[in-house]
């Protein structure tokens, strides 16, 4: 028996042991070096080149290396969800024990609301509103120095909630930086000192774009000719054709802000092809929306209907919605999938990656663009890092935490790291390992010098004119309801989605059954009971989806009510599709 015991135990000892005896020499190596705790939803290759480059840079500056500890929690969402939930549980520590205060759910909503309104609270909410943003007096604390990667609007987000702190790279008195642009195209790369409004924006200075990207579309070649497709994709709604049916790789948008970024460029650029059509291109688009008020609102609601549309059809002929994002890429390369949709760097690493013995890649990634109407289908928008609020004295361990961190933004705006992001891996001054293939975000980067070492030398999104323009207005309010409305629509009822789609295919197609296709890509309205009065639940641009977001706003059980409601409205839908081809043919005018 005792010796069952101590096997047990020297099991136990061996499963604590491991993680250090297996650490690479490296790491043993640097024990005394600084710590800085980081998470990410970057994968090894990035974290790998970035903890040395950072390590190397650092004791270059300051004569002190460093290790990062990387936390592993998921994608930007999850992330964004695990920060918001350790900052509020510090800050219900605060209220409560230094404060004295009672706690309740409304006080905690009300402490991360950045849209509520004086006038709209209580005295106690709006305490508790006050008492989040107080940088100063309010130690907020999630273990966690930085925020690396993942999309603008969680980084945003984060900043106007109240969750990061200031960097102190930029100023009052100096709101711009010489190398970046503050906005290019529509896209912030770091946040303005003023809002739309005019008033001091909370978001200044508290991220910064560290690399950028762009999305588009992947296809393996040898796939589609066995498929018998002549003309590759080149736009969003080449993928709706059929022939992709179970054949199309694509992420879940509630998994990733990214991945949600680039099923709202598909809605920008059906928007711009309605205003195309009235003869609107960006540069009359300022006087169109003032002079043709009416016209552009309309424009806007049927490029909003037509871009759902053309998702909806992108998810029906879906293989899955993967949680990894880098996954459609791969299995497009290896045949898995014949097509998919990607952030650009894991397309152009995963071409790079399926070049053949012959010198041939089985992959291609492209960004959607139109030659005849020079239409893109993609902007380019900032990878942004930030540094978390901190309570330096919660780790006496690390009293350099909060410098070491800003620190670490620093080097992510230094030519040293951009080198990271472009060159080859083994040029000199590049990553040692992974090349990246990802953009720079500093336009001095893009020299003849740098070039020469670039994994793709051609590559200068500011001198590129592929990438449409992108107008926040439009669909950014929208955002985290876009991604709740693809799940309804395209992953919760993905069954039932196939099941229509697959009968309309299987009675001579979209041509053939328009009356199927109609049933199919409709947008539902239903009403629901909310705080004791019926309320239209409506998908239409503006009032529709306005009402739509507020509803997903209010609370976690009216959240779920109108999320169920609204995926059994789409399941509806689809099996009517379905109904109708097996009633047998359509019926015209001429045929009654």
């Amino acid at each position: 028996m005792r010796i069952g015991h101590g096997v047990i135990l020297l099991g136990l000892l061996g499963v604590v042991a491991a993680p250090f005896l297996l650490r690479p020499r490296g790491e043993a190596a640097r024990s005394g070096a600084w710590r800085l705790v980081a998470v990410s939803p970057h994968g090894e290759a990035i974290r790998y080149e970035f903890e040395r480059g950072f390590s190397a840079w650092h004791e270059a500056q300051y004569g002190q290396p460093v290790t990062i500890e990387w936390r592993n929690i998921g994608g930007t969402t999850e992330i964004s969800r695990y920060l918001d939930a350790q900052m509020l549980a510090s800050f219900r520590q605060h209220w409560t024990r230094t404060l004295g205060r009672t706690w309740s759910e409304a006080i905690g909503r009300a402490a991360q609301d950045p849209r509520l309104a004086r006038d709209k609270a209580t005295p106690e909410q709006w305490a508790a509103r006050e008492a989040y943003l107080d940088d100063a007096g309010t130690p907020l604390d999630c273990g966690i120095d930085v925020f690396f990667g993942g999309g603008p609007f969680d980084h945003n987000r984060q900043a106007l909630v109240g969750n990061l702190a200031r960097i102190g790279i930029l100023s009052d008195e100096q709101d711009t930086l010489p190398y970046m642009p503050q906005r290019f195209r529509g896209e912030d790369y770091y946040p303005a000192r003023l809002d739309a409004s005019g008033r001091p924006n909370r978001a200044f200075d508290r991220w910064y774009g560290a690399t950028l990207s762009s999305f588009g579309i992947c296809y393996n070649v040898d796939r589609l000719a066995e498929l018998g497709v002549e003309r590759p994709p080149t736009r969003w709604s080449d993928l709706t054709d059929p022939v992709y049916f179970r054949k199309l790789g694509a992420a879940d948008p509630t998994k990733s802000s990214t991945i949600t970024k680039c099923f709202e460029m598909i809605v920008q650029q059906a928007i711009w092809e309605e205003l195309r059509k009235l003869g609107i291109d960006e540069a009359g688009y300022v006087n169109a929306a003032r002079d043709r008020a009416e016209d552009v609102a309309a424009a806007k609601s049927r490029g909003w209907r037509e871009g759902l549309r053309t998702i909806m059809l992108i998810g029906a002929n879906a293989r899955y919605f993967t949680d990894w994002s880098n996954k459609p890429p791969i299995d497009v390369s290896t045949g898995d999938a014949a097509v998919g949709m990607c952030v650009d760097f894991y397309g152009r690493f995963q071409s790079q990656s399926s070049v053949g013995a012959d010198g041939r890649s089985r992959m291609v990634f492209l960004n959607p663009y139109d030659p005849e109407t020079g239409l893109g289908g993609s902007s380019v928008n900032a990878d942004p890092v930030s540094v978390l609020r901190m309570n330096v004295e919660r780790d006496p361990d690390r009293p350099y935490r909060y410098e070491l961190a800003r620190r670490f933004v620093a080097y992510c705006l230094d030519p040293a790291s951009q080198r990271l992001w472009m060159y080859r891996a083994g040029a000199p001054g590049g990553p040692i390992r992974y090349t990246q293939r990802r953009i720079a975000t500093r336009t001095d980067f893009y020299t003849e010098e740098n070039r020469a070492h670039m994994a793709d030398p051609d590559l200068n999104p500011y001198q590129m004119k592929e990438f449409l323009h992108y107008h926040e207005e439009w669909t950014s309010p929208l955002f985290n309801s876009l991604r709740v409305l693809i799940r309804c629509m395209c992953l919760d009822a993905l069954e039932e989605l196939r099941g229509g789609w697959e009968a309309i295919l299987v009675a001579g197609g979209p041509d053939a059954r328009p009356d199927a296709l109609a049933a199919l890509t409709n947008l539902p309205t239903f009403e629901m009971t909310v705080g004791g009065e019926t309320v239209e639940v409506s998908l239409e641009y503006g009032a529709g989806m306005e009402q739509f977001g507020r509803l997903l706003r209010r609370d976690a059980v009216t959240q779920l009510e109108v999320t169920e409601r609204l995926t059994l409205a789409f399941r509806r839908q689809y099996e009517e599709a379905r109904r109708l081809v097996s009633r047998g043919p359509a019926t015209t005018e001429t045929g009654r």
